[in-house]
């Protein structure tokens, strides 16, 4: 079964009624793929769609899943790698909804140090972070092109330093820390990306006994989302603005980051595609248990939050205040 929600843009903004249940704990990786949860912050999308959400930042969709398998978050934002990890894992993970997909990933080398090749990367070392999308990009990128780097692990907020001290000769990540390092490097950055380029998808995902619990929540939480994703493909002037305040980025540079990502809360086959292909290559390399081999992702889909979302939400019109 496939479930899309159409970006509905509705007159009107009225607000839901109110639902008394605790609050939610949303834990979101700052970057743009996720630009939905800092748009709805803005526009008061939880609050009119009536639930009551605490965001939870954190520096990688791995570290997010973690934290949601440890009980310490309700939902997280995390893109294909992590996700995919997180449902072997665990039976209890749950994927109510991709929320963006993008090629926005890429590799930055200093070409002071002489790189203006992907194969100058030979015998470098490649700083990324383990287990997520980036990583992947990273390690297929190079293979595919016969480079033998070692890849390091760094941190995202990391990675810049780790540069200018040389401890790495190139970084492999995602948003808004790839253009927070090209701009630092200027015409000295050289920038590599896969060819054809990794598309990264992001998912919304949940535990089993959060969705028993309090699914009415999940879905309004979704609804709100949903509609912050009308306003991003909009470009919604304060919505991009709001975007800018999270991660960083400013004038020409985040809206140019912002266009080349596509927002829409779906359930469908790429979705599940998508980590099936991160999930193949993590077992292949050793970085996740074999066990029973690659799931079914799509029974790891929750559908039905999503799909009555569409009923409960606030209205999105290009007046949104």
């Amino acid at each position: 079964m496939v479930v899309v929600l159409s970006v509905l843009v509705l007159a009107g903004c009225g607000a839901t009624s109110s639902v008394e249940n605790p609050r939610l704990s949303l834990g979101v990786v700052v970057d743009p793929a996720w630009a939905q949860v800092p748009v709805a912050e803005a526009f008061d999308l939880f609050q009119r769609a009536g639930v009551q959400v605490d965001v939870v930042n954190f520096a990688s969709g791995a570290a997010a899943m973690e934290s949601l398998a440890g009980g310490a978050v309700d939902v997280v934002t995390a893109a294909d790698a992590p996700t995919s990890a997180g449902i072997i894992a665990s039976d209890d993970v749950r994927v109510l909804a991709q929320s963006a997909y993008h090629n926005n990933m890429r590799i930055i080398a200093d070409g002071r140090r002489g790189i203006t090749s992907l194969s100058d990367l030979n015998g470098r070392r490649v700083g990324t972070t383990f287990g997520t999308s980036a990583h992947y990009m990273a390690a297929t990128t190079l293979a595919e092109h016969g480079v033998s780097a070692e890849l390091v692990q760094v941190a995202p907020p990391e990675l810049r330093t780790a540069l200018t001290r040389g401890d790495i000769d190139a970084a492999a990540i995602f948003e808004p820390y790839a253009t927070q390092i090209s701009e630092a490097w200027a015409d000295d950055a050289v920038v590599f990306r896969s060819d054809p380029p990794y598309t990264s998808r992001v998912y919304i995902n949940t535990r089993t006994d959060v969705l028993d619990s309090r699914r009415d929540q999940i879905t309004r939480l979704l609804a709100a989302l949903q509609c912050a994703s009308t306003l991003l493909e909009e470009s919604n002037p304060r919505a991009v603005n709001a975007v800018g305040e999270a991660t960083g980025l400013q004038g020409s540079t985040l809206g140019d980051v912002v266009s080349g990502y596509h927002y829409e809360l779906v359930l469908d086959q790429p979705a599940a595609d998508g980590l099936h292909t991160l999930a193949t290559w993590a077992v292949a390399e050793g970085n996740i248990p074999e066990g029973d081999g690659v799931p079914d992702f799509a029974a790891a889909f929750d559908e039905q939050a999503l799909a009555e979302s569409s009923s409960v939400g606030p209205a999105c019109d290009h007046s949104t205040e």
